[in-house]
């Protein structure tokens, strides 16, 4: 069901057939639910599981939660697939804002194993993912990123990709959200 979901999702978003909810969010409480979500998972790995939500970060914005919510646990469920020790942080920065909308940066950075560099921009592909040992090894189908990257562009930001190999990954993007008033 996953991978019919993801399929018919993407097909969706490719031919422009996808038009993004714009009802009130409280931010905190989401990414609150986020950790509930996941900290299990990561603790069950032996992994710390850390959430830093910045201080001045307004508290409800107007936005999609549903495709939020499908963003994060793409690269939540790779970040704790793709560790074996140490930790993930769910990050949540407030960039800049006016009285009306506030620009915010999302991180989702792990210590895992790490994505080589001429691999970095593959990964986002279709059902590509980092080499067929990955796959062997790690199994998944290759479309989370790719849908995840097309969800962010909705958002009109960019998801993009720090890593180095053997010492984690930092996916992060930054989106203006409208504040509700």
């Amino acid at each position: 069901m996953v991978l019919i979901n993801e399929i018919l999702d993407f097909n969706k978003i490719e031919s422009g057939r996808f038009e993004l909810e714009n009802l009130p969010v409280n931010m905190r409480a989401f990414l609150k639910k986020l950790e509930t979500q996941f900290s299990v998972q990561a603790h069950a790995k032996g992994l710390l599981f850390l959430v830093d939500i910045d201080d001045n970060l307004e508290s409800e914005f107007l936005t999609d939660e549903t495709r939020l919510n499908q963003i994060f646990s793409n690269l939540l469920s790779n970040a704790i697939k793709f560790t074996h020790k140490g930790g993930i942080t769910l990050g949540a920065r407030k960039v800049s804002s006016t009285s009306k909308k506030s620009l915010v940066q999302f991180i989702v950075q792990d210590t895992g194993i790490g994505i080589p560099m001429h691999k970095q921009q593959e990964i986002f592909e279709s059902f590509t993912q980092a080499d067929t040992d990955t796959t062997r090894k790690y199994g998944g189908t290759g479309l989370g990123l790719a849908i995840s990257k097309k969800l962010v562009s909705l958002f009109s930001g960019d998801l993009q990709l720090q890593s180095e190999e053997g010492k984690g990954s930092t996916f992060y993007f930054t989106i203006e959200l409208e504040i509700n008033e």
